[in-house]
């Protein structure tokens, strides 16, 4: 893939355009990798000057997890949101 497909791609890319699983899934990786690095070695993380902000900005990348229980339900089962529907009907 040439540069100029890279760009052609990136440029199509809009804020409404949704995130596929497996994009959510490398961020959620990032993320968590990100915050465990800055709570289990603060010391190694300061020792390195720019590390600690470099780091809490990849571990906010956790947030693009979409925490919604349809969501969850296609991640995990593959459904489409009826396990919500269901649930919501017995509530009812």
């Amino acid at each position: 893939m040439d540069t100029d497909e890279v760009l052609g791609i990136l440029n199509a890319v809009g804020p409404d355009d949704p995130l596929p699983d497996f994009t959510e899934g490398l961020f959620l990786n990032i993320g968590t990798r990100s915050r465990r690095l800055l709570n289990n070695d603060p010391d190694t993380v300061v020792a390195v000057r720019g590390c600690m902000d470099g780091l809490e900005h990849l571990a906010s990348l956790i947030r693009y997890r979409d925490p919604s229980v349809e969501n969850q339900e296609r991640r995990h089962f593959g459904g489409s949101g009826s396990l919500t529907w269901s649930v919501s009907q017995q509530a009812g």
